[in-house]
């Protein structure tokens, strides 16, 4: 355990820190004491140069954009990098948070696009380079037909933490949600009954059903979460995206991601909300434009209301590594 990091330090404190007995004779200028500060023999020191001194050795990292809170370091990847492990720790594994790239809603009255998965994991490692993978959010360009899959984001070459990516929405003509990290929404068409969402194939939520209907009123399903499933849609109710996760590696106060994409609506509905963490809200048909996910969330897209509008794309993954460096 480190020492006070202000206040009063007693010599015995600093005996005890460096491994010796307590109420044991020893002196400032012993080894073991002025190892913890790396001071040379006969050295001029003050006890305050041992405040939060820790006889621990700790994770030390470069890359990405660092942030630092309380104990912990955050390195933070929003797209592909390196991470450098410069010394390894001997107080424990450090903490990952891998998000995979978000779906793309549907083309045309249909489904949102499904979140990436979210996936946490503690690892460790050995000095050197890890590459960190960052998936790109799933593209559709305007007309019908399922969104794009979002993509996989990893740690590492070896797949030991893989975040899948999210899957597209549905679109009309009854074409349901795609697979991935969650599932996208489905979609719509004339006639009666639902149009299945996609399933999760990693840890996430699926994607809720669309609806059919003769009367000219739509509604796709909304896009899987992290955190819940999508809203199943109503003739005249689009799904909502099922919502994120929290996590609050990168500052210590917790951040959401992993929202799933709004399904879009027929002529005079709202599309459907998008999922608290970045999902997008769906169109209304001749009304709003549908919204992407937000980058580096893993959000998925809203889905379009006309075969002319292009569907929100997927929200980038990102990837942050924390660990106890004091």
């Amino acid at each position: 355990m480190a020492l006070t990091g202000s206040g009063a330090i007693s010599l015995n404190e600093m005996h005890i820190e460096a491994g010796g007995s307590s109420g044991t004779a020893c002196t400032i200028n012993d080894s073991d004491i002025r190892g913890l500060i790396d001071k040379s023999s006969g050295a001029t020191m003050s006890f305050n140069e041992w405040y939060g001194a820790s006889a621990t050795t700790y994770y030390a990292m470069s890359g990405g954009t660092v942030t630092t809170h309380g104990n912990y370091k955050a390195h933070t990847f929003t797209s592909t990098g390196t991470l450098t492990v410069d010394t390894v720790g001997e107080a424990g594994n450090f903490d990952v948070i891998c998000i995979g790239g978000g779906g793309t809603g549907g083309g045309w009255i249909a489904g949102g696009g499904g979140a990436g998965e979210v996936e946490v994991d503690s690892q460790s490692a050995s000095t050197g380079n890890i590459t960190m993978t960052i998936g790109a959010g799933g593209s559709k360009s305007a007309g019908s037909g399922r969104g794009g899959a979002g993509g996989n984001s990893q740690f590492g070459s070896v797949a030991t933490t893989l975040a899948t990516g999210g899957g597209g929405g549905g679109s009309y003509n009854g074409t349901t949600g795609g697979d991935g990290g969650s599932g996208g929404g489905g979609g719509t068409g004339s006639g009666s009954g639902t149009v299945a969402g996609g399933s999760s194939q990693s840890g996430g939520n699926n994607g809720g059903t669309g609806s059919r209907s003769n009367g000219g009123s739509y509604g796709g399903g909304g896009g899987g979460g992290s955190g819940a499933a999508g809203a199943n849609g109503a003739h005249t109710a689009p799904g909502a995206g099922g919502n994120g996760t929290n996590n609050n590696y990168r500052t210590g106060s917790n951040e959401t991601r992993g929202g799933g994409g709004g399904a879009a609506g027929a002529s005079g509905y709202h599309g459907g909300a998008g999922g608290s963490g970045g999902g997008g809200v769906g169109e209304q048909w001749s009304g709003n434009a549908p919204a992407s996910g937000t980058a580096n969330t893993g959000g998925g897209g809203g889905g379009s209301g006309g075969t002319s509008v292009t569907p929100g794309q997927g929200g980038s993954g990102i990837i942050i590594v924390r660990y106890q460096y004091q």
